[in-house]
């Protein structure tokens, strides 16, 4: 099955350039006048420029605002030169959707060029922006001086975007540039390098900005993408894995020197292997990718390859839809999935193959290697997968940071041979599975357009073979059996700006403080609504505490509003003497420590990563409040509630907090629940429903008022 991905529009780099314009007075606008002159004479492409009768600037007029812009035809937006014209510009097409082009006028108000924004190759031009965002972030990475060694100097022909951050780039890292064009001057106000110094032809590294000229594609005018435009900075894609190879060598010999389990797998490059079937080829020659494919692509040839590859489903989706975060990346941006439970834990880190790219998720290398590790190891591993793009060279570090690695953990490091530079850096591999690729049968498709876009075929063979013949031999050297010392814990999961909020947050609750035979617990409740069974889970927790924080779950995602149950928890708890009853804001199962927990009645199968949420409240809230237990109705029926109180257990005991689980209240052998509550609430079983709910909440839900 084929995984199409669905993208939306995005600002990827500011370019400039001149266009055919014609100026005409405001009073003269006449809409059918204007659609005969762009109609004749092939005018579709330029501009019309209103000024008013005191030649200032009005706006303009494109076909595009003609057809489109309904009663509204004249764009007003204008561009000044300035060192914030790139932010300037972003905000416009950002807010204005469909403006193509937006006039730059000097500071004489002198108009002198039109700016776009080039989105013709997003994923492309996403690249590259990543690429200079790591590089202008870790000065001591490796670049041009290192990887060209021949190069003195830089020459830049034109300026967009790319080339003002290469120019500023070039010269924080102290390598001369010569600046070639006028815009340099008329945008920046940067004059054009002279050429005082002799550089030799050798020495030289050209990069051509812009092209010749802007062609206009033949296509439907309502797609936004009618400009295709080429530059030359792909050599900064080379320089960023280059850096990618020399952060897994520097990660391997870090984490060996911890004593961590780490295995660096290579997948070939096409040009590695000696047996491919026709239609692996074809696909490579022509480069039809699950990148590049649209759902409604016409081509027959495409059509066919598909099915090929992935059989007759295909479907398309969002990526947010199959990978659920792991809480721990999330301030990285990486798609990440828990696939199994395991003391032990085994992290896959990688680009596509390890993002499942083209494929479902039940057929996805991850899912596969979780399969046959919960097989070969009876269920003494987890498997979670972190998706690092290839040109991402230097969150490896980042990633590893971030992981909580104990004694038998194992890190699988998946990753595409670059053979580009070989003579420069060596890759420290462990396995290569070139070899493997070539064993295959006749005619099995292991691949799409190349090895690293594998197939449903291809995952669960790659998967079976590392399993089996390779983790299997590190497992056996293995005692599993012995209580396992972390080699590494994660830093602090949250920012400083939020660890202030948060202290913040404590200030503005904390009301109890204990003596040292004393003890102080909470219950952390969402009440949707509030059910005697929430009122016996506290009576039984008061029993065993002297004080109780009551935090009432904040977030407005359920059927009955936060300030509605808030109030039912205030009222069903008022007779209590020593409780505290508060907001559990934005920290404390929320949507963003915990999002599954609000989207659970669709999930109900998923393996969920509490750790984030429950690490948060021991470290940061129970800690300050002085909170020693944590207590929580048992769940028969809920999946995920039913692991976040197994993620409670086995996390909370590292924080000295005990965690204790209370049978649920029946009634007549029927469990008490807020979904039951909530169904009888609509068949308006109002007779049995009070069996279930304190007054307050009876008179609530039946009335709609408070009491």
């Amino acid at each position: 099955m084929l995984l199409i991905k669905k993208s939306g529009r995005s600002l990827v780099m500011i370019r400039f350039c001149d266009m055919e314009v014609y100026t005409i007075d405001e009073n003269q606008i006449d809409r059918n006048q204007l659609l005969r002159f762009f109609c004749e004479d092939r005018h579709n492409n330029d501009i019309v420029v209103v000024y008013n009768n005191l030649e200032e600037f009005v706006g303009i007029i494109t076909y595009d605002t003609l057809l489109f812009g309904n009663d509204e035809i004249l764009q007003k937006e204008k561009l000044i030169t300035s060192e914030d014209i790139w932010e300037n510009a972003k905000k416009i097409f950002d807010i204005q959707k469909n403006v193509m082009y937006v006039p730059v006028f000097n500071d004489k108000s002198e108009l002198i060029y039109f700016c776009y924004n080039d989105n013709s190759n997003e994923d492309y031009y996403n690249q590259i922006n990543i690429a200079f965002e790591q590089l202008e972030q870790n000065e001591d990475s490796i670049f041009i001086k290192e990887l060209y060694r021949n190069v003195e100097v830089v020459c830049i022909y034109d300026m967009n975007e790319f080339a003002f951050r290469l120019y500023k780039l070039l010269n924080k890292r102290k390598i001369d540039v010569l600046l070639i064009g006028d815009k340099w001057r008329d945008i920046c106000g940067i004059e054009e390098s002279s050429n005082n110094v002799y550089y030799p032809d050798y020495s030289k590294m050209n990069i051509l900005a812009e092209p010749l000229t802007v062609s206009h594609i033949k296509k439907d005018r309502t797609c936004k993408k009618r400009i295709e435009t080429v530059n030359s900075f792909e050599f900064l894609l080379d320089i960023i894995r280059v850096n990618c190879i020399n952060s897994r060598n520097q990660m391997k010999e870090e984490l060996q020197a911890l004593g961590a389990n780490i295995i660096l797998c290579r997948i070939p490059e096409f040009n590695d292997l000696n047996h491919y079937t026709l239609d692996e080829y074809y696909r490579c020659m022509q480069e039809i990718s699950p990148n590049n494919l649209n759902i409604n692509d016409k081509n027959k040839l495409n059509s066919i390859q598909l099915k090929k590859a992935f059989g007759d489903t295909v479907i398309e989706s969002d990526s947010k839809s199959i990978y659920s975060e792991i809480d721990n990346m999330k301030s990285l941006k990486l798609s990440s999935r828990k696939y199994s439970e395991g003391e032990n834990t085994i992290y896959i880190i990688g680009p596509c193959i390890v993002n499942g790219q083209g494929v479902n998720q039940n057929e996805s290398f991850s899912f596969y290697m979780s399969q046959f590790v919960t097989q070969k190891f009876n269920q003494k591993f987890a498997v979670i997968t972190i998706s690092v793009p290839s040109y991402m060279a230097f969150l490896y570090h980042k990633v590893i940071e971030n992981l909580d690695i104990k004694e038998n953990d194992i890190i699988l490091c998946m990753y595409e041979k670059f053979s580009k530079y070989e003579d420069f850096i060596q890759d420290k591999v462990d396995i290569c599975l070139s070899d493997y690729f070539d064993s295959r049968k006749e005619n099995e498709e292991w691949f799409f357009d190349k090895p690293i876009h594998t197939t449903k075929l291809g995952n669960m063979k790659i998967a079976e073979e590392l399993v089996y013949n390779c983790l299997s031999k590190l497992v056996d050297n293995m005692d599993l059996q012995k209580e396992q010392q972390f080699l590494q814990k994660r830093p602090p999961i949250l920012t400083e700006d939020e660890i202030v909020e948060l202290k913040k947050y404590v200030n503005s609750i904390q009301q109890f403080e204990a003596e040292p035979n004393q003890r102080i617990g909470s219950i952390v409740m969402n009440c949707n609504p509030f059910t005697l069974g929430h009122k016996y889970l506290i009576d039984c927790a008061m029993q065993q505490v002297d004080y109780l924080y009551l935090f009432v779950v904040e977030e407005n995602r359920s059927e009955f509003l936060f300030e509605d149950r808030f109030k039912l928890v205030k009222a069903g708890t008022a007779s209590y003497p020593n409780i505290r009853v508060v907001p559990s804001g934005r920290f404390i199962l929320s949507y963003e420590t915990m999002p599954i927990y609000f989207e659970k009645a669709k999930k109900q199968d998923a393996i969920v990563d509490a750790s984030m949420d429950i690490e948060i409240f021991a470290r940061y809230i129970a800690a300050e409040l002085g909170i020693t237990v944590r207590f929580a109705g048992e769940e028969p029926i809920d999946k995920v509630t039913r692991q976040y109180n197994q993620e409670m257990k086995k996390t909370l005991s590292k924080y000295n907090i005990e965690f204790i689980e209370i049978a649920r209240e029946t009634v007549n052998e029927d469990v008490i629940s807020a979904s039951k509550v909530r169904k009888l609430l609509k068949e308006e079983a109002w007779e049995e429903l009070k069996k279930f709910v304190p007054l307050e909440t009876y008179l609530y839900l039946k009335n709609g008022t408070f009491s």
